[in-house]
């Protein structure tokens, strides 16, 4: 029970800073959207290349591993903080409050897939979105929506994912 003690004061602290959940909030939004606009460029600069097969791989190597993560959480069907411990989480998932799904943290999973796959494309995009990635797994767990277990999962799922993206590419 100390854990769940540890991170109930972890979520007293971090509701106590209207401004630092007004980022976390930002951040867990952004990421997602910043690892899209990543592939997008990345797509977009081998499209006008004329590496329209290369678009294609890119385009299976992410969603592919995305698809795949999606039905084994589907399996896993893990609880979240906010479930087991009763607090209400700064981000719900839905209108309706959804149980379960939580492990691995898909959010995680495409930030470090994208981060790998960009790599050979743009260090500096690959290294950007894996940082995000750091980020928004610690997001996750101070917002209370995953488990330390869920995000650890997710980080290690996507970059193993995204080396053999890479390496099928």
């Amino acid at each position: 029970m100390a854990y769940y003690d540890k991170l109930i004061k972890l979520y007293g602290r971090v509701y106590s800073r209207p401004t630092l959940v007004s980022f976390m909030k930002a951040v867990n939004f952004g990421s997602v959207w910043f690892a899209i606009a990543c592939c997008l460029t990345v797509g977009v600069s081998l499209s006008i290349d004329k590496k329209i097969t290369e678009v294609l791989g890119l385009l299976l190597a992410i969603l592919i591993p995305l698809l795949v993560i999606s039905l084994v959480s589907k399996f896993f069907s893990f609880s979240r903080p906010y479930e087991i411990i009763d607090i209400e989480p700064f981000i719900w998932l839905r209108e309706e409050r959804r149980d379960g799904g939580a492990f691995p943290s898909r959010h995680v999973f495409f930030a470090w897939l994208v981060g790998v796959i960009m790599i050979p494309y743009t260090l500096t995009l690959g290294v950007s979105v894996m940082l995000t990635g750091i980020l928004l797994s610690v997001n996750r767990v101070a917002l209370g929506l995953h488990f330390p277990k869920d995000v650890i999962a997710g980080g290690i799922i996507g970059i193993a994912s995204g080396v053999i993206g890479t390496l099928v590419l």
